[in-house]
């Protein structure tokens, strides 16, 4: 027990809050210093072979994800909790007896004036507890507005909720990115081997197990166009998907600010993918959206950098768009890429007299998926932060600690006041004032 006590005596000490808050500056000064995330002949280009081998060796080129900063941010966590615990008991069962020494204002109070006193705060609406009685003397706590030590203790809380999100993204956090043709199904992980947790259990021997994975069908992509200035003005990119796993289906149009969640996975609408085939005389060249290309008999390099298809809203009304592109060429002497005209699906365009007709037109959206078990923790803490933080600061609060010796004829008060419309030396003033007037 006596080991156990000293334990947590030492966890819930604000030097160690100190102390830990230096380990994660320094951390945090690594992860800045370091490149972080880099491929290992990046680092080996950088450093050099041996002295990338021993920086990574020290993890510090994923300082974020290593041992020493999530066994930092752990105990960070366990000792804001402990140290509102502590904060907690000393504001529920304060000690009566350090109220004498630790007042700041001195009163005159006759025997039998003590009521009196009582009755002034009450008349400034405070809510008055009794800690303390002997023969000659009393104490109160006399509080007014919400007690600020719960306050803080919101959030401090929010904050060492915080670290603990930290913590389990660390652990658990991957992601990557899926392309989708409408009608495809690909199998989406929901665990990785990359994952921090998975790969200190590799270390360590442990069996990781198979990755679950999630089935996932696009039924739809589509992209919504709007015609403004007489040009084109993306509005928004809309994939229909259904999400199937071990305890049932979902479907969902995912958007960029819609997207799908499951279980600590979220998917998110990221990108397109289009190709086609352009159709040259006897020749068929395969075209990618983006990419430069080549026409067998045309010295030059060819480029589309969109296609626009799905869904155009012009004045009110909406329809389907024919895929269509603007089609560029940069000569072997030029510099830049001209506009040289417009690819229509099916169509024949004719450049220095070659037709050109686009086919096969296929059009892939681009998924983004990631897990952070994290992230739910993160949006708790933040919102517990920001209530206490507003309260601690905008809400005026008032703690009054009393302590009456009648054999002394004098009462002792210290005041605490938290807000930034609170103002201490006035309160007491009209307590006095107040305490004066129920006297005479």
């Amino acid at each position: 027990m006596k080991l156990l006590k000293s334990l947590y005596r030492e966890l819930s000490s604000t030097h160690l809050t100190l102390i830990l808050l230096i380990l994660l500056a320094a951390c945090m000064l690594l992860g800045t210093v370091f490149p972080q995330g880099g491929r290992p002949d990046q680092y080996v280009e950088a450093f050099g072979e041996a002295r990338a081998r021993w920086f990574s060796r020290l993890g510090l080129f994923d300082v974020f994800h290593s041992w020493y900063f999530l066994f930092v941010g752990g105990i960070f966590f366990v000792n804001l909790v402990f140290c509102s615990v502590e904060g907690w008991k000393s504001h529920r069962r304060p000690k009566a007896a350090a109220f004498k020494e630790a007042s700041t204002a001195q009163w005159e109070v006759v025997r039998g004036e003590s009521d009196s006193l009582i009755k002034a705060l009450e008349d400034r609406r405070y809510r008055i507890k009794k800690i303390g009685e002997s023969e000659f003397t009393s104490s109160f706590i006399a509080q007014r507005g919400l007690p600020s030590r719960p306050v803080s203790i919101i959030y401090h809380f929010g904050l060492a909720l915080t670290f603990l999100g930290f913590v389990l993204s660390a652990l658990t956090a991957f992601d990557g990115e899926v392309y989708l043709f409408p009608g495809e199904t690909k199998m989406v992980p929901q665990s990785s081997p990359d994952m921090t947790i998975n790969r200190w259990k590799a270390k360590l021997g442990l069996p990781v197990g198979e990755p679950d994975s999630l089935s996932l069908h696009l039924e739809s992509f589509d992209t919504e166009y709007t015609w403004y200035n007489v040009k084109y003005y993306p509005r928004e990119w809309k994939s229909a998907v259904t999400l199937t796993s071990d305890s049932g289906t979902k479907r969902k149009v995912i958007e960029v600010n819609a997207p799908l969640r499951h279980r600590g996975l979220t998917i998110y609408q990221m990108a397109y993918n289009q190709e086609f085939d352009l159709v040259s005389g006897d020749s068929i060249v395969h075209v990618e959206a983006g990419a430069p290309f080549e026409v067998p008999g045309i010295d030059g390099t060819f480029s589309v950098r969109t296609v626009r298809t799905g869904t155009l809203f012009k004045r009110g009304e909406r329809e389907a768009l024919t895929p269509h592109a603007d089609l560029y060429f940069k000569g072997p002497d030029e510099k830049k890429s001209q506009r040289v005209g417009r690819l229509t699906l099916d169509s024949k365009f004719y450049f220095r007299d070659v037709p050109l007709t686009m086919g096969n037109f296929t059009e892939a959206t681009g998924l983004y998926f990631r897990r952070d078990d994290g992230v739910a923790f993160l949006y708790v803490a933040f919102l517990l932060f920001m209530i206490g933080l507003f309260i601690r600061i905008f809400w005026p609060s008032y703690r009054i600690s009393l302590h009456v010796d009648e054999s002394e004829e004098r009462a002792y008060l210290s005041a605490k006041v938290a807000g930034i419309a609170a103002y201490q030396e006035r309160e007491l003033a009209e307590i006095h004032e107040r305490f004066l007037g129920v006297t005479e």
